[in-house]
């Protein structure tokens, strides 16, 4: 989204979280409530002499951390620069107006150790290895560059889904909730993941990360996706076809992006197809199946 938009998202919220990094590479975060927006730009207000105040005179970009009225995570890059020094008191005013609180913090002259700062240049930033929930269309006719952030969870959601498999077929979750009862396992037994077959839909980067761990894990894993991955044939581990791999497979585990053509790729025909005893884990998007 452009800077006004996210300006107008923000007018929701009465506190941000900014941070900011110094020349040692140390963050400098602050919490500020001290807001005025307008409909093109945001005036806040911040101690002088502070580190954050020090690295937004020095430098000015920051990062802005948001939650909207409506519950909307809103986090974006912005670069704040300090009101003209003739403008200072004009924005002191408008503000400590707006929040008659500083007038307690700060009595008399010492809201003159503050200064105000404005932020006009914004841009938004979602973290989601996916784009499927934005407008991709509008962006374009817009000119709103969309990016996501490929890689910065790989290792991370193939250690969930290789975790979800142990829970269920070790029944972690269920006899926890057990132990906290005061009862006992009866006569419950855990699955062991070794020797099972597992079918990993979807061999891009997590896809293919979960797929060798599992083979670390001494499971028989087979591969079902729209583009080959040497890492995959390098491993010896068979491409074979989705519904081969629905029948074979004793864990299916899911790592598809959700587009037009795998919206729905797990439908009633293709769960027909598993065996009895078969695990579904989806760590991609619901819609997936």
């Amino acid at each position: 989204m452009d800077a006004i938009t996210c300006i107008k998202k923000l007018g929701y919220v009465r506190t941000l979280t900014f941070a900011t990094v110094d020349k040692n590479g140390h963050p400098q975060v602050r919490s500020i409530s001290a807001i005025h927006y307008e409909s093109d730009a945001i005036y806040f207000y911040t101690a002088r002499g502070k580190n954050f105040c020090q690295q937004l005179m020095a430098d000015g970009h920051v990062q802005i951390l948001a939650l909207t009225k409506y519950k909307e995570m809103i986090r974006f890059s912005a670069v704040a620069k300090p009101v003209p020094d003739d403008e200072q008191e004009y924005w002191k005013d408008v503000i400590f107006k707006e929040q008659p609180y500083l007038a307690n913090v700060y009595p008399g002259d010492t809201r003159s150790i503050g200064i105000i700062f404005y932020i006009r240049d914004a841009q938004i930033e979602y973290f989601f290895l996916g784009c499927h929930h934005i407008d991709r269309e509008y962006c374009k006719q817009n000119t709103i560059s969309v990016c996501n952030a490929s890689g910065y969870a790989t290792t991370a959601v193939s250690e969930l889904a290789i975790g979800l498999m142990l829970d269920v077929y070790r029944k972690i979750s269920f006899l926890n909730q057990k132990t906290r009862e005061l009862q006992g396992r009866g006569s419950i037994l855990g699955c062991q993941l070794k020797n099972k077959t597992v079918g990993i839909v979807g061999t891009g980067a997590i896809g293919c990360e979960t797929a060798l761990m599992l083979q670390k894990l001494s499971c028989n894993v087979i591969a079902y996706s729209r583009t080959v991955r040497a890492e995959i044939i390098k491993a010896n581990i068979p491409y074979v076809s989705l519904e081969e791999l629905m029948e074979r497979s004793d864990i299916i585990s899911l790592h598809t992006p959700l587009n037009p053509s795998t919206y729905h790729l797990i439908s009633k025909d293709m769960l027909k197809l598993c065996k009895p005893s078969a695990i579904l884990i989806n760590t991609a998007r619901g819609n997936v199946v």
